[in-house]
């Protein structure tokens, strides 16, 4: 996203990454004009850092700098997952949770616990995260397909399908949250028709 903003009026950039422009005076009214899309395309050099890599660079000096900054936390913990480093996101995301009182983002600290244990096949370690997320927002989708999916893991069929039932009763996240839209399309129905079709 692009902006053109008018000079007069005294801005600051927040945030080390997905940095966001805010007016200096909290007072300042913020009119919105045009808004029209472009495409701009940027070149990467053969010796840049990854993304991922240059964002983790810039989280951590950031939470060096503020060690209370929850939402370094969380996108820390998104960085080493995409990077399958589960073990580094479980530990930022325990730090997010520990640190929010928001229900939306306690749920999704608590939830990419989960997902990062499963990953690492520890799923006696996933289940209570996914009991914690339920309790937090009973009426979101997500722990009740991720029980459905170790469920399967287990081969506990009959339990997988009620996992999943219970998950396709559910709603979405709020669209504030980071979700997979994938996680409620195609992935469950794998999970489901695996079950199904070993229950004969």
């Amino acid at each position: 996203r692009e902006r053109i903003v008018r000079r007069s009026t005294n801005w600051e950039w927040r945030n080390p990454i997905h940095e966001s422009l805010f007016p200096v005076d909290p007072e300042t009214k913020v009119l919105f004009g045009k808004t029209e899309e472009i495409s701009v395309r940027h070149e990467r050099r053969e010796d840049a850092l990854s993304p991922v890599q240059r964002n983790i660079d810039i989280l951590l000096a950031a939470w060096e700098k503020n060690p209370q900054d929850g939402r370094v936390a969380m996108y820390l913990g998104y960085a080493y997952f995409s990077q399958q480093d589960f073990e580094k996101a479980i530990e930022w995301f325990e730090v997010f949770f520990s640190m929010t009182g928001i229900t939306g983002d306690a749920w999704q600290g608590v939830m990419q616990s989960a997902k990062a244990h499963v990953m690492l096949d520890r799923f006696e370690t996933a289940i209570p995260l996914c009991f914690q997320a339920i309790a937090i927002a009973p009426q979101w989708a997500d722990p009740y397909f991720l029980l459905a999916t170790i469920a399967c893991e287990d081969e506990q069929w009959e339990e997988a399908v009620w996992w999943d039932k219970l998950g396709r009763q559910a709603q979405r996240p709020m669209k504030a949250l980071f979700v997979n839209p994938l996680d409620y399309t195609w992935r469950p129905e794998i999970v489901v028709h695996e079950a199904l079709f070993r229950l004969g």
